[in-house]
């Protein structure tokens, strides 16, 4: 790789005694972070899904991030170092140093028979010495080792050592670099040079290194044991015994299979409770390494939190009144509580019917149970504890108002009355129309067992790629390594196709589905850049591969929009670690099971609707198959139903006549998603947790003010169930 080169050029002497010893002390801090694990339900999911997600399993224990740096035998040494070896060429720019490529801002020249040569190359590259520019004297002076020559531009003088020397030229400075005769290079820098005139080419030499001496590598840390997920810090006390650079490194953890990476902190992130042999290796400049030195360390357990006190500022409360809570707690005074865990039920439920989340106020008479466990950033979960409070007949406030005046977007409202939404008067859409563009759906069938072809289909134009799998191969078929779940994109024509695919959203494998599908979802609204790619007349390439981290159990789900030049062939497939592209040619073709799949011709639905403002209204979505848009099933050429209309964005444009808080209800057995305010923002639907089983539930989706025209985007969640109702409520009605 080419480097460019500031050439103040400056004359330098070889100076080449190499006794200096390199022993500065280098510190490493290792962070020892844990993610919670993914297959939960609580409020404050702790670690990002990507498409290179690591199960819990694998994040536990020590892991390399990549390939070691040095083979299984090791290399032959450098043990003697030749000559540093520069090749000029006379009003070139170019040279090589020892046969890596540089770049000079300046030339090597002849001017009037002399050759002149820019010296802060050769300071820089074959010296290794400092330089000292001083432009009010036009002296440069060039150290290293207690030896010191200064040349002055324009002068034929010079002093090396105190000494003066004649130059046959002076030195000169051209285009901001100083250049310097070559006889004086060659006379004094101890440097061999020889000049080939046919080719102008100017070879430097330096005398020979002498012997390598291996450098030493060390380090201590800076206790003999930590507390898992403690910052473990490793200070290096490797040096050099010639005195050269330090360049490179290996780390190990030594055990039944032994890890090495450049960084500590690659392989040795959440170690468990234990003592570890952790080794260290490094290499000098000119590619000599050191023997390995070990370390013993001792990791602790990392214990929970204790929470020693749950309970409110006071027993009673109103309804509608805040609540303020009081919790105290023990844990190790270095590590953060990375989530809090509450729910709340009615007394006399059942813990599986607690509501999760905080309730800042609650809004029927009766006592409430209150629980709340702590997470640890080491992922340890506190034992639950539990308090009650009692909310009294008197009402500060109603629950409508108060999600709707005080609450935020996302609010469950719990509806302890059990009214009926249903009951609110259907509102009159004013203008419906669909926004035409190709869907590939593939989710059946969802459970996939065995390697084949999920779905496959063409777009041409403008559409939307959904997904959605969970992995059940049998550990049988697993044995030679994990599936992978991949997307292949194909240009069957005969002229290249250009792919753009925007927002592509893939999220898992986890096996948390419902939040699966709301963090799918969350993010595909909240959007990405585009990815391109152009695929030559019969081209395959992938355009999503889970990798082999698709395990048993876990689930895998997607959408992307995607927008092509011309005809491209889209494959959704279950293969094994080995497959290639090549060899997905004649998978089994599955069948359709219970859940939807197909291509269809719509990837979106307007709604306008004006509300009446006098009394409340419901629009139903994902209701039944006169909704549900139709098409068919590439692989058995059957007709199709998208039912709940998966992966199809509604729009609905709302103008309000009065203040009005809108709902969402859902009428199914399980929701979890989100929606998006256009030019106002994305929210979880709810922000904690899930709503099952229960149609007296809702989940504020904010207020729209008098006379304000808004549009929110909605999309059924893959792993949530239709329909749902979106229920308008006008301000009059809030303490109703």
């Amino acid at each position: 790789m080419k480097r460019k080169l500031n050439c103040l050029i400056v004359a330098v002497s070889l100076l080449l005694s190499n006794n200096v010893v390199w022993g500065a002390e280098t510190t490493i801090t290792v962070p020892q972070t844990v993610t919670a694990t993914e297959n939960t339900n609580e409020e404050n999911q702790l670690e990002v899904l990507t498409e290179q997600e690591i199960t819990p399993e694998q994040e536990a224990s020590p892991q390399p991030t990549e390939e070691p740096s040095l083979p299984s035998e090791e290399p032959e040494q450098p043990s003697y170092i030749k000559g540093d070896q520069i090749i000029l060429t006379l009003d070139k720019n170019t040279a090589t140093v020892n046969g890596n490529p540089y770049t000079l801002n300046t030339a090597p020249i002849a001017i009037e028979g002399r050759t002149y040569l820019p010296l802060r190359f050769i300071v820089d590259q074959v010296l290794q010495a400092e330089l000292k520019w001083e432009p009010e004297k036009g002296t440069i002076t060039v150290t290293k080792e207690g030896k010191e020559i200064v040349v002055t531009i324009g002068q034929t003088t010079a002093l090396v050592d105190g000494v003066a020397v004649n130059l046959d030229a002076p030195p000169i400075v051209k285009n901001g670099s100083t250049l310097l005769p070559l006889r004086f290079m060659s006379d004094h820098f101890n440097i061999s040079i020889t000049y080939d005139k046919a080719t102008k080419m100017i070879t430097l030499t330096g005398p020979d290194k002498g012997p390598n001496t291996k450098p030493i590598a060390g380090f201590t840390f800076s206790k003999p044991s930590y507390v898992a997920g403690q910052v473990v810090s490793a200070t290096s006390t490797s040096y050099d015994p010639d005195g050269h650079k330090l360049v490179d490194k290996l780390w190990s953890v030594v055990g039944e299979k032994t890890l090495t990476n450049k960084e500590l902190s690659n392989m040795f992130k959440t170690p468990r409770a234990g003592v570890y042999t952790i080794g260290l290796q490094v290499q000098d400049q000119y590619g000599l390494w050191s023997d390995w030195t070990y370390q013993e360390i001792t990791i602790l357990p990392n214990e929970a939190p204790v929470i020693t006190y749950l309970g409110t500022e006071k027993k009673e409360y109103a309804q509608g009144e805040d609540i303020r809570y009081q919790f105290f707690y023990n844990n190790e005074d270095w590590e953060a509580i990375t989530n809090q865990k509450w729910t709340y039920r009615k007394e006399g439920e059942p813990v599986s019917k607690a509501i999760l989340g905080k309730p800042d106020a609650l809004f029927t008479e009766g006592t409430y149970i209150i629980s709340l466990q702590l997470d640890d950033a080491y992922g340890n979960r506190s034992e639950l504890v539990e308090t009650s409070v009692h909310i009294t007949d008197e009402v500060v406030k109603k629950e409508l108002a108060f999600r709707f005046t005080e609450g935020h977007v996302g609010d469950i409202i719990d509806n302890y009355q059990g009214f009926n939404y249903r009951d609110y008067k259907d509102i009159e859409v004013l203008n419906k129309t669909t926004v035409p563009g190709t869907m590939l759906m593939s989710d059946s069938p969802e459970v996939v067992s065995r390697e084949g072809i999920l779905y496959r289909d063409s777009i041409k134009g403008a559409g939307r790629i959904l997904l959605h799998h969970i992995n059940n191969f049998s550990e049988m078929s697993t044995m030679g390594g994990n599936k992978r779940l991949v997307i292949v994109a194909e240009n069957k024509t005969a002229v290249p196709v250009t792919v753009n695919l925007s927002n592509k959203t893939i999220r898992g494998p986890v096996n948390d589905i419902l939040y699966l599908g709301q963090k799918m979802l969350n993010d595909y609204l909240t959007g990405s850049g585009t990815e391109t790619i152009t695929l030559a007349p019969g081209e395959k390439q992938y355009i999503y591969d889970s990798g082999t981290k698709w395990i048993k159990g876990s689930c895998i789900s997607g959408l992307m929009d995607v927008n092509t030049t011309g005809d491209v062939t889209f494959t959704i497939a279950s293969v094994s670690a080995w497959s290639t592209l090549s060899s997905m040619d004649g998978m089994e073709l599955f069948l359709k099971e219970v859940h939807p799949r197909g291509t269809f011709d719509t990837t979106g639905i307007n709604y306008s609707i004006v509300l009446d403002g006098s009394i409340p209204e419901k629009l139903l979505i994902g209701t039944g198959e006169e909704e549900w848009v139709k098409g068919y099933d590439a692989l058995s050429n059957e007709p199709a139903q998208n039912k709940g209309n998966f992966g199809v964005s509604y729009y609905i444009t709302i103008t309000a006549k009065e203040d009005t808080g809108i709902i969402l209800n859902p009428r199914a057995d399980m929701f979890r998603g989100a929606i998006e305010w256009q030019n106002m923002g994305v929210y979880n639907i709810p922000t904690v947790g899930n709503i099952y089983s229960n149609t007296a539930k809702a989940v504020s989706l904010g207020t729209i003010k008098a006379g304000e025209t808004k549009t929110i985007e909605y999309m059924l969640p893959n792993g949530s169930s239709a329909p749902v109702l979106l229920g308008f409520i006008p301000a009059s009605y809030w303490d109703n």
